[in-house]
């Protein structure tokens, strides 16, 4: 395995070398060893890693060039939203996305980006229709005006996030029936109120004709 190709595929997903090691319960010593070409995982391991670092097995081992890195993004359902925040990593789920590596943003072992189905309208003139599959990036800042994945006591929703001068938020939908909605600081504070992650991109499943 080219131990340069794991480190450079490895750098692109915005991960450390001890991030690395935890998420494949492995020492940092040997992903250190693999990178400067000392040791080799195991061929199982290989195929995680591959798996993980959006490339292939054979651009790993040096066999292929390198195509553009891509993540699986699972994508979570209504059911599973209720437990948030999740105590041990996200739920399991039959259904995942494979997004551009570029077009997830940055990743950390604790806050794994994770795709939403936007189960409203309310957002659909910001390109974020009903039915999309939506990938939230809870490691990415959120910055006035940008599209956000909000909880709100028991309630999840999409909106624009707009940062108040006393620490408070206002979050507004892209759709005059639903009006904007202020809170304080001591709301974000408590948790009444969550600004889970940001909206990195929507995607939209064709619809069957008749």
């Amino acid at each position: 395995m080219k131990g340069e190709r794991v480190r450079k595929a490895r750098e692109n997903m915005g991960l450390s070398g001890r991030d690395l090691a935890e998420i494949l319960k492995v020492s940092p010593s040997s992903v250190s060893r693999w990178e400067r070409g000392e040791a080799e995982p195991q061929d199982e391991l290989k195929e995680k890693i591959a798996q993980l670092l959006g490339v292939s097995v054979g651009y790993l081992m040096g066999e292929e060039l390198l195509r553009e890195p891509v993540m699986e993004v699972p994508v979570l359902y209504t059911d599973m939203l209720v437990h948030y925040p999740w105590k041990e990593g996200l739920p399991k789920t039959k259904e995942v996305l494979l997004v551009a590596a570029c077009d997830v943003g940055s990743v950390s072992v604790g806050n794994r980006p994770f795709a939403i189905i936007a189960d409203g309208d309310g957002m659909a003139s910001a390109n974020v229709p009903l039915g999309a599959r939506v990938v939230i990036n809870p490691n990415e800042r959120v910055e006035d005006g940008d599209v956000a994945f909000v909880k709100n006591g028991n309630s999840f929703s999409l909106k624009w996030v707009y940062w108040q001068k006393d620490g408070g938020v206002e979050t507004r939908s892209a759709s005059l029936l639903y009006p904007p909605k202020v809170f304080s600081r001591e709301d974000l504070e408590d948790g009444s109120v969550v600004i889970i992650g940001r909206v990195m991109g929507s995607f939209v499943r064709p619809l069957k004709g008749a």
